[in-house]
């Protein structure tokens, strides 16, 4: 199933009309109240953290069609670019092309949102 804009606006919060400035700082909120290993009931956690990280990749890249799943770890690479813009032991994002490239891959049934 692919996750619309509407739909992502209202996981996060937003009004119709968010910025982008608007989407990553309540990415960034969420994020940090949602992120896993905060969490004793992980599992339900980690369902909230894919849900605002999906949401976010969607508005952030509008012309992708986000599918609504992604790994632990793709979601914790997606954490540390945005918060601190760089690659990680992981080898995950480095710059914001790199976002867009594995979001890209999305549509041809790649690696990000498996």
């Amino acid at each position: 199933m692919i996750l619309k804009r509407e739909d992502a606006l209202d996981i996060l919060g937003l009004p119709t009309f968010a910025s982008s400035t608007d989407i990553v700082h309540r990415y960034k909120v969420l994020a940090l109240t949602w992120y896993p290993e905060k969490h004793i009931n992980r599992e339900y956690a980690i369902e909230e953290f894919s849900n605002i990280t999906l949401a976010t990749i969607r508005l952030i890249y509008p012309e992708q069609n986000v599918q609504r799943s992604l790994s632990l770890a793709r979601m914790y690479g997606f954490f540390q670019y945005m918060f601190f813009g760089s690659k990680g032991k992981d080898g995950d994002y480095e710059s914001e092309s790199d976002v867009a490239s594995e979001a890209s891959d999305t549509v041809e049934g790649n690696n990000l949102f498996k």
